[in-house]
């Protein structure tokens, strides 16, 4: 799941374009400071569910937030690939036995990983690198709810949007659709570009 982030320093939810997972602002107070405006995001997001913020996953300078949700559903924040091995032990049941149970879901807002997990850990890592490799596999993660604001080189805005199982959405500046792709993988850099650039009679 992708929220979009509120700009840092500033008072408002305005949807502004930061970047994929707010990158571009000015996150001085590091994980820290984009936990602290994250976690009023998913707090509204999980209310009437019966959820129960836990905590920080071991350091909270790595912005690894957990709510326990319904019973059966855990959601993390902020998962990197230099954070993902929280992650692979939170599946094992190294911190409670809920994630391990039939029927469990795990859902991670904002994760930062690579696909593949081709990042995580350093080389003599072995062990952590092929549990990435298998965890983090293409395909083994579904996006239920992206919103994106993004930007052409050519400096045209829009927004990506998706709500599981409906299509990935890219509209304009107006909020009308320029791009609907079906299915799990979302448009790439090109295809939004595309939308987006043919829509607004601009080029690269």
């Amino acid at each position: 799941m992708e929220l979009p982030l509120p700009q840092a320093g500033v008072e408002n939810d305005k949807i502004v374009y930061l970047g994929k997972h707010g990158q571009l602002a000015d996150w001085s107070g590091g994980m820290r400071q984009r936990f602290r405006a994250t976690r009023p995001l998913v707090d509204t997001l999980l209310e009437g569910r019966q959820a129960n913020f836990a905590g920080l996953l071991e350091d909270a300078e790595d912005g690894v937030g957990v709510w326990a949700c319904d019973g059966d559903i855990t959601v993390l924040t902020h998962v990197a690939d230099t954070t993902a091995g929280l992650l692979f032990k939170l599946l094992r049941g190294e911190y409670g036995s809920a994630p391990t149970r039939e029927g469990a879901m795990v859902c991670v807002v904002n994760a930062f990983w690579t696909d593949g997990g081709e990042k995580v850990g350093n080389p003599w890592e072995f062990k952590l690198r092929e549990e990435a490799r298998d965890v983090l596999k293409a395909g083994s993660w579904e996006v239920v709810y992206c919103l994106r604001a993004v930007r052409t080189a050519a400096g045209v805005p829009g927004t990506m949007w998706r709500r599981y199982p409906e299509p990935w959405l890219v509209l304009d500046e107006t909020g009308r659709v320029v791009l609907s792709k079906e299915g799990s993988e979302e448009p790439s850099s090109a295809e939004v570009a595309e939308a987006l650039n043919r829509t607004a009679n601009a080029t690269e």
